[in-house]
C-alpha cells in the first residue's frame, strides 16, 4: 500500500486490502482475554451466526425472498 490509511474516509481500498488491518484490529481487540474467554467467544459467536442463519431462512420461508428479515 502507498501509506494511506484503506479505512479513511474517501479513499477506496482494492478488495482484500482491508483484510490484514480487521485481521490486526481483531487480534488486538481479544489479546486481553484469556484463551479460554477466546474460545466461550468463539463459541457464542458461532451460535448467533447459526440462530442467524436459521431465522433468515425462516423468515425467506415465511416472507418470500423479496421479504424483509426486519418484518419478521
Amino acid at each position: 500500500m502507498s501509506g494511506q490509511n484503506p479505512m479513511r474516509s474517501g479513499t477506496r481500498a482494492k478488495p482484500g486490502a482491508l483484510a490484514p488491518h480487521a485481521l490486526d484490529f481483531a487480534s488486538r481487540l481479544t489479546e486481553i482475554l484469556t484463551p479460554g474467554e477466546r474460545d466461550a467467544l468463539r463459541r457464542a459467536l458461532q451460535q448467533i451466526t447459526d440462530r442467524s442463519t436459521q431465522l433468515v431462512a425462516e423468515a425467506v420461508e415465511q416472507n418470500g425472498a423479496t421479504g424483509n428479515v426486519r418484518d419478521m
